[in-house]
């Protein structure tokens, strides 16, 4: 009776946050001499709109579009919030091969690759893909690219990489410049690899009204398109597309009191102000959403969703050219969502191995990395592994512990992630 009650109530709270506001929303005033997208689209070619894109970055300060995300104090609060919805969205790894389109000075290529990612910059203009050149020479990432970056100009119909070579895509505010969204789409699907992410950071479907847009489009030949979710739904659906979902976005100079603020964190209340805010913002100011092919399953170099049964059994020590070692089965299973990468091309990060850390009798570390043992093959959830290993034992005697866990090589322990390790007491004489 009381669930029933609770879930009675529940629908009642519902109703008077959301039917209130259904009737108080209205659609965005249009301008009186309002230039639609759908005009330059049917006014200019695309070639006629990539060389509008060429003209730009060829009168435009280099050094003030290598400064990007940094260029503006007002701009750079809008750009880094934005970036953590995407980044955060897309499920990033070391070592993954990204295609950033629209690169333009390829930023944020050089983000991606500071982060560990290997980048293909596209873009339609060779003046803007030079100037990203430079940005790598002037300011290399720090310790060095995983992959030398790739630079590749963009005719306006089609990327030119083979079918299936891209892990991830990512979209920063550059979508809403597309006259043939659907020919593109279809170039995104035959370049992503299966279990690929693309990731779009854009206006909203307000975004052709704005006085800053109608001025780019009337004077620049620039279009200035609104995203709208549903029709790039439909498209991406008909491609082949399997998924796509959303990061809730608020429009960042919005603040709550304290009073709202106590109320979310203690009463689980949102007021209709806040709601009002929320909803505008992703229908009419900005927009972060993901397409994916085919199922995603993360792996080990996204550093998340580690969780194993680790059984560990021993026998007698053994004597091998003049060490001590000891025989282990050692039994994993991956009860997680991700899966364990046995190797990883020519990088070590990301990959997941069998180790052990060495303790003595009174708990304090001896070797952190005491041992490391490789997986046959990559692991999937819910499959198991068995290794038949043999364990160096320490040289001087006394009592020690071995702890067992499994490493993500440059990324973490297991146990950090609060899995349950395997505990071995070895006694040395």
């Amino acid at each position: 009776m009381l669930q029933f009650i609770k879930r009675f109530l529940g629908k009642i709270y519902a109703r008077v946050i959301f039917i209130p506001f259904k009737f108080m929303k209205c659609e965005p005033e249009t301008p009186q001499d309002y230039l639609s997208p759908k005009e330059v689209i049917n006014k200019h070619s695309v070639e006629e709109l990539c060389n509008t894109a060429e003209d730009y970055y060829k009168n435009t300060d280099p050094e003030r579009l290598m400064a990007r995300p940094l260029e503006s104090v007002k701009e750079a609060p809008y750009i880094f919030y934005r970036l953590g919805l995407i980044f955060s969205g897309m499920h990033l790894g070391a070592t993954m091969k990204v295609l950033e389109f629209g690169a333009g000075s390829c930023w944020l290529s050089r983000m991606l690759n500071q982060m560990g990612c290997s980048t293909i910059s596209v873009d339609v203009s060779s003046t803007a893909l030079d100037i990203g050149k430079k940005l790598f020479l002037k300011f290399p990432p720090i310790g060095g690219c995983s992959e030398e970056p790739q630079f590749v100009r963009f005719d306006g119909y089609t990327i030119d990489l083979p079918d299936e070579s891209v892990e991830r895509i990512i979209c920063f505010d550059c979508f809403h410049h597309i006259p043939n969204q659907k020919e593109v789409l279809k170039e995104f699907y035959r370049v992503l690899k299966p279990s690929g992410i693309v990731g779009f950071s854009e206006p909203a479907r307000a975004h052709s009204k704005n006085a800053h847009s109608q001025l780019e489009m009337k004077n620049y030949t620039v279009l200035e398109n609104d995203i709208l979710i549903e029709e790039i739904y439909s498209i991406a659906m008909e491609i082949g597309f399997s998924n796509m979902y959303a990061k809730p976005t608020i429009h960042l100079p919005y603040e709550i009191a304290y009073k709202e603020f106590f109320n979310i964190i203690f009463k689980q209340r949102l007021s209709l102000r806040t709601l009002s805010m929320l909803f505008d913002t992703m229908r009419d100011l900005s927009v972060t959403f993901f397409l994916n092919k085919g199922d995603f399953i993360p792996d080990s170099r996204i550093g998340e969703g580690f969780q194993a049964e680790i059984q560990v059994s021993e026998s007698n020590a053994i004597q091998k050219g003049g060490k001590a070692l000891l025989p282990i089965s050692v039994n994993l299973k991956n009860y997680g969502e991700s899966i364990w990468l046995a190797k990883n091309g020519k990088h070590m990060i990301g990959v997941v191995r069998f180790g052990a850390h060495l303790y003595d009798d009174r708990g304090k570390i001896v070797d952190i990395d005491w041992f490391r043992a490789s997986l046959p093959k990559d692991v999937y959830p819910k499959d198991v592994v068995n290794l038949n290993l043999e364990v160096p034992l320490p040289k001087e005697k006394g009592n020690y512990v071995l702890i067992f866990d499994l490493v993500c090589e440059d990324i973490c322990w297991f146990e950090s992630c609060g899995n349950i390790v395997s505990k071995i007491k070895v006694q040395v004489d």
